[in-house]
C-alpha cells in the first residue's frame, strides 16, 4: 500500500498528485448548494458536508507532504498561509456588508448585524447562531446577511484544531533538533496512525451527535 494521500515523486521531491475526480465532486457540491438555495432540492447541506470532506483531505495532504519533506510541521506557518488565503476575502465581505447596511438596514437591526459581524470576524459564527437559538436548520427567522459564514467558521476551527492533533499523533512536539524527513516505511506508519485517529474521532463524533439528538 502506497503512502496516502497520493504523493508523486517529481525531481526528488514529493508532490501532491492531482485527482480529477475530486474536481468533479467539488462541482457536484456547488451545484447541489445552488439548487438547494433555489428551492428545488432538499438535503442541500450534504453539498457543504462534501466541501468539508474535500477540505479535510486537502489540509491533511498538505500536512503529510510537509512532514514527508522536512520531518516536521510548522503550525505558525500553516496558520499564516490559511490567514493569507481566507482573511482578505472575508474582510472585503464585511466591509461591503457594513457599507450597504448603512443605507439598507434599519437602525434598530444594525446592532444585531454588528454582533454577527464580530462573530464572523472571530470565526465563531456557528456558535453565535446556536447560542442565539437560530440553528443551521431553523428557517423561521429572516436570513441574515452573514448567515452563510457558519460554514466558514467550522472550516476555520478545523484548521485551528486538526494540525496540532496531527503533530501530536506523529510525535512532532518532542524536542529534536536533528529531526529528519521520514523514510517510506515511517511515512506509511505515520499515515496509518493518523487514519486510525481520524476513524476513532469520526466514531466519537457520530456517537456524541446521537446522544445529543
Amino acid at each position: 500500500m502506497k503512502a496516502v494521500p497520493r504523493l508523486l515523486e517529481r525531481g526528488g521531491r514529493r508532490q501532491l498528485r492531482h485527482i480529477p475526480a475530486l474536481d468533479g465532486l467539488r462541482g457536484i457540491a456547488v451545484v447541489g448548494v445552488l439548487v438547494f438555495h433555489a428551492g428545488h432540492l432538499t438535503g442541500g447541506y450534504l453539498g457543504v458536508d462534501l466541501f468539508f470532506v474535500l477540505s479535510g483531505y486537502l489540509i491533511t495532504s498538505l500536512l503529510v507532504l510537509e512532514w514527508a519533506a522536512t520531518g516536521k510541521v510548522s503550525l505558525p506557518g500553516f496558520w499564516a498561509r490559511r490567514a493569507r488565503r481566507l482573511l482578505p476575502a472575508l474582510l472585503a465581505v464585511l466591509v461591503a456588508v457594513g457599507v450597504a447596511a448603512h443605507w439598507l438596514v434599519p437602525p434598530v437591526s444594525r446592532g444585531q448585524l454588528r454582533e454577527e459581524g464580530v462573530a464572523t470576524l472571530g470565526y465563531v459564527a456557528n456558535w453565535f447562531s446556536i447560542l442565539r437559538g437560530n440553528g443551521y436548520w431553523q428557517r423561521s427567522l429572516l436570513p441574515s446577511w452573514l448567515e452563510h459564514t457558519w460554514s466558514l467558521a467550522i472550516e476555520e476551527q478545523f484548521y485551528l484544531l486538526w494540525p496540532p492533533i496531527v503533530a501530536a499523533t506523529w510525535g512532532l512536539w518532542r524536542r529534536d533538533r536533528h529531526r529528519s524527513a521520514p523514510n517510506e516505511e515511517a511515512l506509511r506508519r505515520g499515515v496509518r496512525r493518523l487514519a486510525l485517529v481520524a476513524w476513532w474521532g469520526a466514531i466519537g463524533s457520530a456517537a456524541l451527535m446521537i446522544v445529543l439528538a
